[in-house]
């Protein structure tokens, strides 16, 4: 959504109530609320439909005495979940009918009790701006997005479908290189459904462990297969059955093309890989986070299959603004990835909560129009740094070196062209990795390095190789 520094913003009148760390915004209405922690509510509660979004910022960050650039970064996360949620808006509204006293005070214990840590931000990665964990509108996107009519066998059986027999329609804003389907049968070809290319796009190393979710018929998995070569990995993971039974079926060919066999098909689902922690180097997917009812568990669950420094790649449909909730119960729409389509915002917010840092997208081309709402295929990276317990300051500095004049990171440090800033280890080896590798000049003290320091291999090094 198009805010900016000098965008005013108001807010719903609402009612605040606070439990084991959680604040509930409950507008008046008793319909509408917003789930946060102290300091997301205190930035909210500023909103006062004269200040603007700059404005915020220098008034949040003298008052809980933060860096400038940090402030920023939490005022407009928490303002941009407030504004998604309906809590917040660029123009003034109607409040709606109050409700009385009692009935707020009791709808307010309820919805608080709901509350829990899904939509807290992963801690292990560095980000900590205050964010909605729940509300009344993410509430109602997860129901609408799978209601009872609409579940996984729905989407088991529209995709055996199209594994029985190819689907031209569902097929495809982007198409892989011609080169890199040469090996791969014609069978797996015909029933590519994805919308992007997000292997030809991860720059994959010899070597390397690579995952494809709602790998279908295969097609990625064996695009990886060449490219990771005979010491490497190609995994799939798929819940159709009859799109499995394909790619097992194709495997065999594919080895005999390449001289090799390191792929391999495994069926679960994409909220519960069924793979151990950092075992994986790249994740990718294709068109197949919309078909997940609450995308959280989905990345959370790529950041935990990958290595230190690993990364994710992951090609989707995203909606222009977003989509109406009749259009969300459309079975067809469902399976066609247009239902269940976030906001580009909103895939980049649920990418970095989940824990990826250095996001960019790869590319974006348009879809199509459904029911007056456009859509988009977009490629997104985004990488993977576990912090370490202890986390110290040893002396160390990081120098950006441009071309911006100065740029900031998901941890709200601030980094001027050609000043050298102090860091600590963690953040010193994650300016030394990709995306990074290159901007940064680190300068080490002139002391020992303590045994436990976390680094990443360098590009061309071991693949997955952290210290």
């Amino acid at each position: 959504m198009e805010i900016h520094a000098e965008t005013v913003l108001y807010r719903s009148s609402w009612t605040a109530h606070a439990d084991n760390g959680h604040v509930l915004l409950l507008a008046k209405d008793g319909e509408r609320w917003l789930a946060t922690d102290e300091r997301g509510a205190g930035i909210l509660q500023t909103i006062d439909g004269q200040r603007t979004l700059e404005q915020l910022v220098h008034s949040y960050a003298g008052s809980a005495r933060q860096p400038f650039a940090r402030a920023w970064l939490h005022v407009d996360t928490i303002t941009r979940d407030a504004l998604r949620s309906g809590m917040v808006a660029t123009e003034p509204g109607p409040d709606g009918e109050a409700l009385g006293e009692d009935a707020l005070v009791a709808r307010a214990g309820a919805l608080l009790q709901s509350v829990n840590g899904d939509g807290r931000p992963n801690q292990r990665s560095g980000f900590n701006a205050p964010v909605a964990l729940a509300s009344h509108a993410l509430q109602a996107e997860i129901e609408a997005e799978q209601p009872a009519e609409v579940d996984h066998g729905d989407v088991q059986e529209f995709y055996g479908n199209a594994a029985e027999e190819p689907q031209a329609e569902l097929c495809c804003p982007v198409q892989p290189a011609p080169a890199d389907l040469s090996h791969i049968p014609s069978e797996v070809v015909e029933r590519f459904y994805g919308c992007g290319s997000p292997v030809g796009l991860a720059d994959i190393r010899p070597g390397e462990a690579t995952l494809d979710l709602g790998s279908g018929a295969g097609i990625d998995v064996f695009i990886a297969a060449r490219y990771v070569g005979p010491q490497g990995r190609a995994v799939g993971v798929d819940m159709t059955p009859a799109m499995l039974a394909v790619a097992q079926g194709a495997r065999p060919k594919v080895a005999e093309r390449l001289g090799y066999d390191v792929a391999e098909f495994h069926k679960g689902y994409l909220e519960k890989i069924p793979l151990p922690d950092k075992c994986i180097d790249l994740v990718t997917s294709n068109c197949v986070i919309n078909l997940a009812p609450d995308k959280r568990p989905v990345f959370a669950e790529m950041w935990r299959v990958l290595r230190d420094c690993g990364r994710a790649v992951v090609s989707d449909i995203v909606a222009e603004k977003p989509v109406p909730l009749a259009m969300r119960r459309n079975k067809r729409l469902w399976g066609e990835c247009i239902s269940g389509a976030l906001t580009e915002e909103a895939l980049a917010a649920y990418m970095e909560r989940a824990g990826f840092y250095g996001l960019q997208v790869l590319r974006r081309t348009f879809w199509r129009e459904v029911e007056g709402q456009r859509f988009f295929s977009v490629t997104v990276r985004g990488y993977k740094f576990e912090k370490q317990a202890g986390c110290t300051y040893l002396g160390q500095t990081a120098t950006y070196q441009g071309p911006f004049k100065a740029t900031v990171d998901e941890e709200g440090h601030f980094f001027p062209r050609g000043v050298a800033v102090e860091v600590c280890t963690d953040t010193a080896a994650k300016l030394r990795a990709e995306p990074f590798e290159g901007s940064f000049v680190i300068a080490e003290p002139a002391v020992d390095t303590p045994p436990d320091f976390s680094c990443c291999a360098p590009k061309n090094e071991t693949p997955g190789g952290c210290c």
